[in-house]
């Protein structure tokens, strides 16, 4: 049986902990990245993976969130305009904002 092939699509932290972790379990692993290796998200982070931070869909976040997204001084602000795709995103952001979907993703 031949070496599972995979395709890592991200040069940053998670995919490169990904690919590592993938090589040495004897898969022939391929990262694609569209800049250099670090250069998008991770280069912010300065490399911290924090699990110690709760994740931003948090219960009541909703509530909090409407005049940041309201205010373009913010930095959640967003353009107000008709676009289905992004209400859709919004949609999906709100009904995840809840206690339960918290625990599973601090679980993971």
């Amino acid at each position: 049986m031949s070496a599972p092939r995979v395709v890592v699509v991200g040069g940053g932290v998670i995919g490169l902990s990904c690919a590592y972790y993938l090589a040495r379990g004897d898969a022939e692993v391929v990262v694609l990245e569209r800049d250099r290796v670090g250069a998008g998200a991770s280069s912010g982070n300065a490399g911290v993976v924090s699990a110690g931070h709760p994740p931003l869909n948090g219960p009541g976040r909703i509530r909090s969130a409407i005049g940041q997204v309201l205010d373009p001084t913010s930095p959640l602000y967003l353009k107000p305009r008709w676009d289905p795709e992004l209400w859709k995103w919004l949609w999906g952001f709100a009904r995840h904002c809840t206690e339960s979907h918290v625990d599973h993703a601090m679980q993971v």
